[in-house]
């Protein structure tokens, strides 16, 4: 697990702003969220979660870029990149899978 670091609520705000997920969402939801987050540092290699993990945590890529792997029957089949201002782990969040 990644070390948690304090942040301010303001920059988490333009981080949701800027991500397409949140688009949508006025000021006010934006600022509620952003005080329900935590900010984590993951090193390289580091994993996440994995593939049909019981979630329900979003994760905004703020910085850097991660690996996103689909794997069937122990083989990868495909790989796909997350950038800065990407969401991954949103579908498992809202479908509670």
């Amino acid at each position: 697990m990644g070390a948690v670091f304090p942040d301010l609520a303001s920059e988490r705000v333009r981080w949701l702003q800027q991500s397409p997920l949140f688009a949508e969402a006025d000021r006010e939801s934006l600022e509620l969220f952003a005080g329900l987050m935590q900010s984590r540092a993951y090193g390289p290699g580091e994993l996440l979660f994995r593939q049909g993990d019981s979630s329900s945590d979003v994760y905004l890529i703020t910085r850097g870029d991660t690996e996103i792997r689909i794997e069937q029957e122990g083989r990868v089949v495909a790989t796909d990149r997350a950038a800065a201002g990407s969401c991954v782990g949103e579908m498992a969040a809202l479908t509670g899978m």
